[in-house]
Order: C-alpha cells, then structure tokens, then sequence
C-alpha cells in the first residue's frame, strides 16, 4: 500500500458524503448563525462574528461548521477585502480548504535538496459579499393546486441537483440593511434545512390522523348542495356586475344593437358577442381615394374615376401583366452605335507608330529578327536575334564545368547570388521569398531542436530514475511554450543556459551507464559547446538534436547475460532494418528495446516467455530478406536461429541468452547480395504496382489503375536491370503519374494532393537529367506521397485516423482494446462505410462502448488530464450520434482520434 492508495480510499469516502450530503439532505443552513454581528472599525475591512456559530451543508455537499464566536473578514468574488456592504448585500459562506503540517517527504531522490509535504487537509470557510441575490429556495403553492404544486416539484428534481454557478459551493446567510447590519429573511424556512427525518415523519403521521377525523364529516357534506357556508359571490370571486350594471342576485339582459349579435349557448354555459359590420363590402362609410390615400393621377394626369392609358413612344416597351405592369426600355441592347461615337470620343487607337486606324485594323508585320505570335487576348512580339553576354566589369569568372578564366563566352554579373571565388552564397541577394522560406526552415530546425529535448531527457528520467532530468525536460518545455525558438538570439541563449544543467545530469549518471553510450552523450555535449561559441543558429540547432539522438541511447549498465542478449538484439536488427528497409527487422529492434526498458530480464520465466513469442519474428525475418542477402551470411543466421530455436525448448534463461547473442552476432554480419532484382530500380517500379492499385480502389481512378498495370508489366518486362529501359518507361509514364491528380483533384485531400503534384513535378525533372538512380530515388519518395492520398470524405478521414492514432495507443499502453478498435476501423474503410452515412452512423454507434472501455483500462496508466480530455470527448460523441449528422459524427470521433494521440504514461516517482 502506497501514500497515493490511501489518499484514493479518503477521496472515494469523502465523494460518497458529499453525494449523500448534497442529493438527501439539500443545501442551506441547518442550525445557529441567529445572533451575528458586523465588526467596522475605521480604515480596516469589514469582520463579522459569528456570535452563536452554526452548520451549513453546500451544494457540493461540503459541511461548514463554524464555533462560536468565530471572527472572520469580509471578501468579494475575487478575493479582495470589502470595506463597506452598499453594492453587496447578499452575504454567504463559502467553503474552504487548505493544506497544513508540512513535513518532510519520507522517500526522497534527491540527497541534496529537503522536501516537504502536507500531512494535513484543513475544512474552512470564507465569507463573500456579493450583488447577486440567492435563488428562491422552497416556494408555496402559490395559486396552484396541491396536485399541481407536487407535479412540479417532482418534474424540477427528476434531474440530479448541481451547484449554481455563481453560488458554487457557497450557503445564502443573510442580507444588509442600509445600516450594514445583517437581517433575517422574511421566510427565513426557504434557505434552511428545517426538518430532520424522524421530525417529516412524526409530521405526516399528525396530519393522516387529522385527515381520517374528517373523513365522515366530509362524506355527509359532500351532499349538501343548499350552499351552507354562505358562500357569496365576492367571496368566490365571481361576477357581481357587467360594464357597471349590478347584478347582486337575478340576470342581466345583454340586448342587441346596430351591428352586434347576441347568441346564448346554454349547452356550454357561455354567450357569444359578435358583429355583422365588419363584412360588409358596399363601402358603408363612403370612404374617398383621397381619405386612402389612393392614385388620382399620374403626372398630372387626372383619374377621378376612369382609367388611364400608358402609350409607348421612342425605345420605351410596355408589357401589361397579371396585376403589373413592366415598363421597358430596347434601346440599351443595340450594338449599331445608335449615337456614332467615333474613335476619338472614348478614346479609343486611332494610330499605331504613325500609321492612322480610323476605323479599320492594323497588321502587325514580322521583319528581321522579329517574331509576331498572336494568342488570347494578347499579341506577343519577340526577338530571334541571339543573346550576346558582355562580360563583367570585375575580373571574369567563368561559369563553365571548371572554374576557370577564359574558358566561356558566359560571364557571372556583379549582383549574381553566387560567390564564384569561395563557391558560396550571397544571402541578401537572395529572393525575398526565397530568404522567408530560409527563415521559416531554420525557426523550424530551432522548434525541432527544443521538442525532441522535452522528449529525450523525460525518457532518460523514467529510465535512470533521475530527477534532473525530468526538470531538464520540464525547461525545455517551457522555452517552447514561451517561443524562444522564434529568435535565434534567444534560442542560443537558452541552450547555452541549458549546458550546466545537463552537466551536471551526465555527471549523476556516469557510474549508472554504459561506457560506450555515455562517452557518445559527452562528446557531442562538448561538440554543441563549441557550435554555441560560434553562434551560427543552424549548427547549434542541428548539434543539440545529435544530443537528443545520444540522450535516447543511454542505457543503464547492467551485468546480466539476458539483458545483454536483449539489448543487442535491438541495437543489431535496427542496423539490419536500416541496411536491408525491413519492417521486421525494424519490429523485431522495437519489441526488444521495449523488453529492455520493461526489465524482462530480471524474471528468468519472463525471458522465456517473451522469447518464445518472438522467434516466429526472428524466423519470419530469413523469408523476407531472402533474395537481398547473400548466401552464407544468410544460412550463417539461419543456423543460429534454429540452436536458438533449440535452446528456447530446454526452457533454460541463460543457454536462450547465450544463443540470442550468436543470433545478434550473425545478424550483425548479414549482407547485402548483389542480385540487380534488388536494385533502386527495382523497388522503384515495383512500389507504384501496389500503392497505385490501392489508390484506384480508394478514390475510384481510371489513372491510378493504369498506372498500376503498366508498373506490374515493366517488373514483369525486368526494365529495372538496364538504365536505359528503366529511363524510357519512366519517360513515357510520366504523363499518367502527371495527370492523375487532374482526375483526383475533387476526390482527395487538398493538402496531399498538393504534395503528390510537388514531388510528381520533381520526378519529371529528374527524368530530364536522364540519371537513372536519381529518377528512382524520385520515384520512390512519389511513391511515399501517393500511399498518403485518402478521400477528401469526412468519414474516411474520421475512419482512418482512428486505424492510426489507437494503433499507436495500443503499443504505447499493451491494450488490447485499442489494438481491436484500429483492426475494426480498418475493416469499416475496407468495406467502405464511409460512403453511405446511415452506414457509418451505425457502425460508430456500435463501437462507442470501446472506447469507453479503453478509457477505464488505462486510467491507472494515462496522465490525469490527458485522459480527462479523451473521456471528455468520448462523451462528446455519445450526445453528438442523437443527431443523426454523419458529418458532425465524423468531426466528433476526429476529435477523440486527437485525444487519443495525445494521452501520456503517467510517470510514478
């Protein structure tokens, strides 16, 4: 049992109180507070004593208990002493707590520094003077019946009660009179808790006896309808009289008039009052146009009475229509020049070089060394006449394939941005566009720098235990939140600040790491203290990202043949994976590495256990790399696997161990055959055949299939064994690869396509260099960015994130969960759910409870507030799907993809 065990039992005691204390028992004051007293002494804030004290319940549920003759000062909302109550008359206690009896930590790392914790929670209270007045409390019935009255206060707590915002946690005490004392409510019962349950009872039980008494009495006066209590009129509030006509006992005659019509209805105890002018139509008030303001003439035309005729004259049409009339005009539509305008009144070309165009046109002429080329809009005039360079006034350079003088008719200008004499370039003449570009790339660099600092020193504190690094890390952090990576001024400064630090952090750690390692961290900290006395950005920039590289491979000394044997299988197959571009190789250094960090090595039966389940991936590793390594180095690997193999039978940690360790070294020795199947070539045709397939069936693509096949038959044709093939398909394909993004351009996502048709126009450069390595290359990294074209589809975007982002959670937290979330959603876009929204609707709704459940397998493991973010969102979604909006649904699971990517290991010290 831990500190953190028993502070979870008080919290989870102390929640189940408060609920009891805040859904049965209510909010408001319980007992006392009957005799306070304001305290108002010249020049201080105001106090008030609590002359009899008092016990209040929330609406949180937290009790305020207060001893008599307690004293306290008088504060506003925010905080600050009050000095008089004018503009604050409602007074209220709000609870408060507080941590005290600080001692010293027990288990401290840090043998330096003493450090202290509360052992301690202190229940307060405040009292605040606010403007804002309390809530009504327990109201009568008012006008309603009792019937009436309970519906409505059955249906206003069917929710569960919360606090008031501006009332959070705090008790309504009382209110000030001018003279800054507090009174008592008139209904002093609305804001208290009056009655305890056993006194509720002893009520209700008094009132039933009363009620059963009556019961017989009621029955015999249920018939008596001779009205024996005397009830009058007024009493009742009925009638008396009508438009001041009494009636204190018979009728009053309603008697009809000029238009009004009087109509008993017995049946329905009523009388209807209408009137019969309203629908007359034969103008009985003989009202004027004048009186309504009606048309008598249009442009001073009379019409007293007859109608008047519209006439149409020059360009002026009149079209009558269903109660309008359209007044036209034909003269605007003419192109005849009506009004002969001539050139010389808009201004128009009358002459060209001096030859006159009144009217007519004028031919432009090729002559010598000119060249007319007529387009849209526009005529281009150029000259045929061939460039002749001068060269410059400084001494000549020439610019040819040697940098030598004399040897080219082509000279560089003084304000060329090239240097020729040191082979650099000039910075300022560079392009204002180009220097923005430049400027971005270094702040990046700079952003970079810091980021993968924040990332490294916190994995090298949960490794070596060390608090110093975990603050390295925490600073490195609050420089990218201040933004000292904008300025390089700053930036360097900070870094340079940063040196001492990490000093002393490689000197705690020296004895605890690997010699190796440890001597790579400390050269390249002293390479970067050298970069910072330069005070280039760049380099300084570039030289504390190989510090974090070194950072990440620190590893703790350890005499133990297990850890050996694991530690150099991950650092071995990352080379692997880095020679032969295995995925397995890559996955095999990965699982290892973790096993590292995990201690598997401290557990003999854990060994075993772990190294059972990856010999499949040790063995899975020969088929892949079959046909890219040689012979013997390949048998060589596969001999050791199967000893391993043999050895993982007998069960026995240390021969697995010693085995393991042959493997790395076999594996270390793996090579490269020369087969040209595996040429840059190859892997450049072959990469388009699967990736272009996929393309196609993701964004429906004529093109993308295409390409696909034609890729397939230049594998199958062997194009990639000479350059000269391999260059002519690369030439004659380039249009497919060009075009496809016209065909996607609606389909896809703006951002990914635009990168597709960067790279794709770079390829088509390359193929103009006609260097066949160089356009693989190209080809290869067109390949990258066409496997990241995805529907610009919101729900496929929702889907696939989703794939990646708890891909990525499941190996950071080994959950399960997560891992069947990212394989479901993978089949969701496999099946193309995306493209019905009915059929997306339903497939989140079925798959909500996962990520709850994901939620609460982690929550000893994720950060607090990053797993309150992703609940938070989860939660979102759930009231989002009652909408039915595949859209917003869409928009509401990105959001938990982002939640999810950014939930954290919490770090246990």
């Amino acid at each position: 049992m831990t500190v953190r065990d028993f502070e979870a039992e008080q919290q989870y005691f102390d929640g189940k109180r408060y609920l009891i204390n805040r859904l049965l028992h209510g909010t408001g004051i319980v007992c006392g507070f009957e005799n306070v007293k304001l305290i108002k002494k010249e020049g201080e804030p105001l106090k008030i004593n609590f002359i009899d004290g008092g016990m209040a319940l929330t609406c949180c549920g937290h009790e305020i208990v207060v001893p008599s003759n307690t004293q306290k000062q008088i504060i506003d909302g925010k905080g600050e002493p009050v000095s008089y109550l004018t503009n604050f008359p409602y007074l209220y206690l709000k609870y408060k707590s507080y941590d005290s009896g600080y001692i010293a930590v027990a288990s401290n790392s840090s043998s330096c520094e003493e450090k202290c914790c509360p052992s301690r929670v202190i229940d307060d209270f405040e009292v605040v003077a606010s403007s804002n007045p309390p809530n009504s409390g327990i109201g009568c019935k008012d006008k309603l019946s009792i019937s009436e009255w309970l519906r409505n206060l059955e249906e206003k707590h069917k929710a569960c009660p919360q606090c008031e915002e501006y009332q959070a946690d705090m008790v309504f005490l009382g209110n000030v009179d001018n003279s800054d004392n507090p009174v008592k409510q008139n209904e002093p019962e609305r804001y208290r808790i009056l009655f305890r349950q056993k006194e509720l009872y002893q009520i209700l039980k008094c009132h039933a006896q009363d009620f059963e008494s009556h019961v017989h009495n009621f029955e015999s006066h249920l018939k008596n309808v001779g009205n024996p209590h005397k009830v009058t009129a007024d009493q009742i509030g009925a009638p008396i009289s009508i438009s001041s006509v009494s009636n204190p006992g018979g009728n009053i005659q309603l008697v009809e008039k000029d238009s009004i019509k009087i109509e008993p209805q017995d049946a329905y105890n009523r009388i209807i009052i209408g009137e019969t002018h309203s629908e007359r139509t034969d103008n009985p008030h003989n009202v004027t146009a004048a009186q309504v303001e009606a048309l008598v003439s249009v442009g001073g035309v009379s019409n007293s009475g007859g109608n008047i005729d519209l006439i149409q004259d020059g360009s002026i049409v009149i079209t009558p229509g269903d109660r309008a009339i359209t007044i036209g005009e034909a003269h605007s539509s003419r192109t005849d020049n009506p009004h002969k305008v001539s050139a010389a009144q808009v201004e128009a070309l009358v002459s060209v070089g001096g030859v006159s165009n009144p009217g007519g046109n004028i031919d432009l002429i090729e002559g010598t060394n000119i060249q007319i080329t007529p387009g849209t809009n526009s005529i281009k005039i150029g000259c045929t006449l061939g460039l002749v360079v001068q060269p410059a006034e400084a001494e000549p350079k020439s610019i040819g394939l040697e940098n030598l003088v004399g040897t080219s008719t082509m000279y560089a200008r003084e304000d060329h941005v090239h240097k020729m004499e040191d082979n650099s370039v000039d910075y300022s003449k560079l392009s204002a566009g180009l220097q923005e570009q430049l400027s971005i790339l270094s702040m990046y660099l700079r952003e970079r720098a810091l980021k993968c600092s924040v990332t490294s020193f916190k994995k090298v504190a949960e490794d070596f235990k060390n608090d110093r690094a975990f603050e390295i890390s925490l600073s490195f952090k609050k420089a990218i939140g201040k933004k000292l990576y904008e300025k390089e001024n700053d930036f360097i400064s900070f870094i340079n600040s940063m040196q001492n630090p990490i000093k002393v952090f490689a000197e705690e750690i020296r004895e605890l790491a690997e010699e190796g390692c440890f001597d790579d961290f400390a050269d390249s900290l002293e390479v970067l203290q050298k970069m910072i006395g330069e005070g280039i950005p760049l380099k300084v920039a570039a030289q504390q990202d190989e510090v974090c590289f070194y950072a990440l491979e620190l590893k703790l000394t350890v005499n133990n043949p297990m850890y050996r044997a694991l530690n150099c299988t991950a650092v071995n197959f990352r080379k692997v994976a880095d020679l032969f571009k295995s995925e397995i190789a890559s996955k095999i250094s990965f699982s290892f590495e973790k096993a590292v960090d995990n201690r598997v090595y401290e557990d003999g039966d854990k060994f075993v256990e772990f190294m059972v389940e990856h010999l499949k991936l040790l063995n899975k590793l020969q088929e892949e790399i079959t046909l890219t390594t040689t012979e013997d180095s390949l048998n060589n690997y596969a001999s050791s696997i199967k000893d391993l193999a043999d050895a993982i039978e007998s069960r026995n940690a240390l021969k697995i161990a010693d085995r393991l360790q042959e493997v790395c070294s076999h594996a270390q020795n793996l090579a490269i055959n020369d087969d040209p199947v595996k040429s840059p070539m190859y892997r450049a045709l072959k990469c388009a055949v699967g990736i272009y397939r996929e393309v196609s069936r993701k964004l429906e693509s004529d093109i993308a299939d295409t390409i696909s096949l034609e890729f397939e038959r230049a594998v199958n044709k062997r194009l990639y064994e000479k350059e000269n093939d391999f260059i002519e398909f690369m030439e004659g394909s380039i249009d497919l690869l060009l075009n496809l993004p016209e065909e996607i351009k609606d389909a896809a996502l703006e951002k990914e396509l635009n990168n597709y048709i960067a790279v794709a126009n770079e390829l088509a450069d390359a193929i103009k260099s006609r260097n066949a390595l160089k356009i693989a290359e190209k080809q290869e990294e067109l390949c990258f960015f066409a496997k990241k074209l995805d529907p610009a589809n919101y729900m496929y975007r929702s889907l696939k994130c989703t794939v990646v982002n708890f891909a990525e959670a499941a190996d950071l937290f080994e959950n399960r969960t997560a891992k069947s979330i990212s394989v479901n959603f993978g089949k969701a876009i496999d099946n193309k759910l995306y493209e019905d929204d009915s059929d997306f609707m339903k497939f989140i709704g079925e798959n909500l409870e996962s990520f709850r459940i994901f939620g609460k397998e982690i929550k000893e493991l994720a950060t607090k507030e990053t797993l309150n973010n992703y609940m938070l969102s989860v939660n979102k979604l759930a009231d989002i799907i009652k909408s039915r909006e595949a859209l917003k649904i869409a928009a509401g699971q990105q959001e938990i993809c982002s939640s999810a990517r950014e939930l954290d290991i919490h770090l246990v010290a």
